[in-house]
């Protein structure tokens, strides 16, 4: 019995459990136009430096992290 608890117990976890590689999206944006364009965006190939080694993030289901940067110096 207490192994079908633990074991539902798990599965119900897994479910907050995201790969943090295909959740986190980055985006460069150099005009206003290219917030939209999928084309901009891509994926991180290693994120443990941030997540750590299993490069997984707790606590959220179906997260979607985006995370746009500007490429404009802070001059234009």
């Amino acid at each position: 019995m207490a192994d079908i608890q633990m074991a539902a117990a798990e599965d119900f976890l897994a479910s907050y459990k995201t790969d943090a590689n295909s959740a986190v999206c980055f985006k460069l944006v150099t005009a206003e136009n290219d917030i939209f364009d999928k084309g901009k965006e891509f994926h991180p190939e290693f994120s443990h430096q941030l997540f750590g080694d299993s490069e997984s993030i707790f606590g959220y289901k179906g997260l979607q992290v985006q995370v746009c940067f500007i490429c404009s110096g802070v001059y234009n």
